[in-house]
């Protein structure tokens, strides 16, 4: 059973990807293939989860400005689907984060800590990501509804895969604490000033697994697999996908400066 858990991992994790693409290429008008889209997706997303948020979405940007996509209209769209991928889990993990908080009271220091050095690490970045998401917003508005089930679905294909993991584990939670701890881990781990949250996460995880009865190794050991599966997964992808993109840029750019 371990290896069908396993293959419907990165089924959940494909179709993830698949579904954000589609975001994103709605977003943007269908300017591009879907081809196109899927593959600036992937190559965001594995620099994103790799080295820094924002990284991946600045080379996909310069990638589609090859195919005639101006580069505000493509941040644009990237902040716009982070805005749809990320805010109801950080809504979500910010709910239960203070209801939480209210029964442990270390656990609320550590949480808005994290906040404070969030915004003050990256009020920049910040500012520029909500610029971006309400200037597209503004600009137009009858995407909304045509992504909506999408973003919908690709939460619900984030909640299978975890439900995977946890199987793969032996880990059995109910369905809705299973929910509260990801947004919360989520959460605390968007929330860290330390690249794709690395560490923070994993201890966040960690801890709301011990306090529904799951044992210390147990906790470490799926909070680890968490971020290995999910790096790997988005590094292969990117590296198959991403190769021509970064090689394009790098041309496009060696050619501007001759």
């Amino acid at each position: 059973m371990t290896i069908v858990y396993g293959v419907f991992i990165f089924l959940a994790l494909g179709m993830s990807v698949f579904l954000s693409s589609c975001v994103f290429w709605i977003l943007l008008n269908r300017q591009v293939s879907l081809g196109k889209a899927i593959q600036g997706t992937i190559v965001a997303g594995a620099l994103n989860k790799i080295f820094l948020t924002g990284s991946g979405y600045a080379l996909a940007s310069a990638a589609l400005k090859n195919d005639s996509v101006p580069l505000y209209k493509s941040l644009a769209s990237f902040a716009a689907l982070e805005l749809f991928s990320v805010l109801p889990w950080i809504i979500a993990g910010l709910y239960f984060g203070a209801q939480l908080a209210a029964r442990t009271h270390w656990f609320l220091i550590v949480f808005f800590a994290l906040a404070f050095f969030f915004i003050l690490n990256k009020r920049k970045r910040l500012g520029d990501f909500i610029s971006n998401a309400a200037g597209y917003f503004k600009g137009t508005s009858r995407n909304i509804l045509a992504v909506a089930p999408l973003a919908l679905l690709n939460i619900i294909s984030g909640v299978c895969y975890y439900w995977f993991l946890f199987k793969v584990f032996g880990v059995r939670i109910p369905w809705g604490e299973m929910v509260k701890l990801i947004a919360i881990s989520f959460t605390m781990g968007y929330l860290s000033p330390l690249p794709s949250g690395l560490g923070i996460k994993e201890s966040g995880m960690t801890f709301l697994l011990m306090q529904t009865g799951v044992p210390f190794k147990q906790s470490v050991a799926l909070a680890v697999a968490d971020r290995l599966v999910i790096t790997l997964f988005y590094a292969a992808c990117g590296f198959l996908c991403g190769w021509g993109v970064i090689s394009d840029v790098i041309k496009t750019r060696s050619l501007k400066k001759k």
